[in-house]
């Protein structure tokens, strides 16, 4: 899915910088994004009422400007509860801005990784989680939720996706087990062999083969290891907050 972001500011350098950055975080992202800028709140709200749904609001406030917060209050007074960025010259105004339910309060330039770590909680409600994966054509985003499984050989990661399609790495320079570590460190995932990582929420069944995922390939466990790998997915399914 492409997430439509709304970047709402009187600067155009500060506009163009939160274009060019969105731009770049949403490049790692499947789906991309749809980036609409406008230079005042009124224009916003008017595409707004023109039936234009947005993902994410990145709201500017310039000093002696009501503008961005203008907006905001309008917006939440519409009912409109998606995420909001502020970008402002100070933190003079941060208190009224946290009363519309700010998401994130950023001063002005904008850093990089502040608004990369804010967009992170912006979009995974929405998406989930992801991981960026460098490819012979460059970087792509893969979410966790559709990875089936993932198998390394020849040095190569292996991503099975639900919707059948693979999706190939570059050559790894370090062990599978740390190129899989952000994986890992995810409750749903879990290593049952040295080449394999599988996302349990795709496994149709558990036998002594191993794990039949939901593309219907079998993903194998060492016999000395199945007892173990047997409580852990025990365990996964019995725990709090699973349906």
């Amino acid at each position: 899915m492409s997430f439509r972001v709304a970047i709402c500011s009187a600067d155009p350098l500060n506009r163009t910088a939160c274009q060019t950055l969105c731009s770049e975080y949403f490049a790692q992202r499947p789906g991309g994004c749809v980036l609409l800028p406008f230079a005042a709140g009124a224009d916003l709200l008017e595409e707004l009422r023109g039936g234009m749904p947005f993902d994410l609001f990145l709201l500017d406030i310039q000093p002696g400007r009501a503008d961005g917060l203008a907006a905001a209050q309008a917006l939440r007074a519409a009912g409109v509860r998606a995420p909001i960025i502020f970008t402002a010259g100070g933190p003079e105004q941060a208190y009224e801005a946290f009363r519309v339910d700010a998401l994130q309060y950023l001063l002005r330039p904008v850093d990089r990784r502040q608004l990369f770590d804010a967009l992170d909680r912006a979009v995974e409600p929405l998406a989930g989680p992801f991981l960026a994966v460098t490819t012979p054509q460059g970087l792509r985003g893969v979410a966790y939720h559709d990875i089936v499984y993932v198998e390394c050989t020849d040095h190569v990661l292996h991503f099975h996706r639900a919707d059948g399609t693979v999706l190939r790495s570059s050559s790894l320079r370090v062990p599978f087990v740390q190129a899989a570590a952000p994986l890992l460190r995810d409750p749903r995932f879990l290593q049952p062999h040295r080449s394999y990582v599988v996302n349990l929420d795709q496994v149709e069944r558990l036998s002594r083969a191993g794990f039949e995922m939901s593309s219907g390939v079998t993903v194998p466990i060492p016999r000395e290891k199945y007892a173990e790998i047997r409580a852990r997915y025990l365990r996964y399914l019995q725990a709090p907050g699973r349906e």
